[in-house]
């Protein structure tokens, strides 16, 4: 069973189609939609062969983020005990 499709067949495919559609209906906006088509294809393909790729700043970015929210829980849940002491949870 097939879970992945390959962009460059989808591009190809929009290529072709816009080909037949530009020789058969020369100047048409059916011509125009096949030719937006196909350049909503080969940006969406260029866009996902980029996403695809781990982007280590912005990973990087996330865990000092994870880690400054985790060292922010951790001061104020010992300024609270600073200054209220711990009670007993009934």
């Amino acid at each position: 069973m097939y879970r992945s499709l390959k962009s460059e067949l989808i591009v190809d495919t929009c290529r072709l189609t816009h080909q037949r559609i530009a020789k058969d209906f020369t100047g048409s906006g059916l011509s125009h939609v096949a030719a937006e088509l196909q350049s909503v294809s080969r940006n969406a393909a260029e866009l996902s062969k980029w996403l695809s790729r781990p982007h280590h700043p912005l990973r990087l970015v996330a865990g000092g983020g994870i880690v400054a929210i985790i060292a922010m829980v951790v001061a104020v849940a010992r300024q609270a005990v600073a200054l209220h002491g711990v009670t007993e949870m009934r």
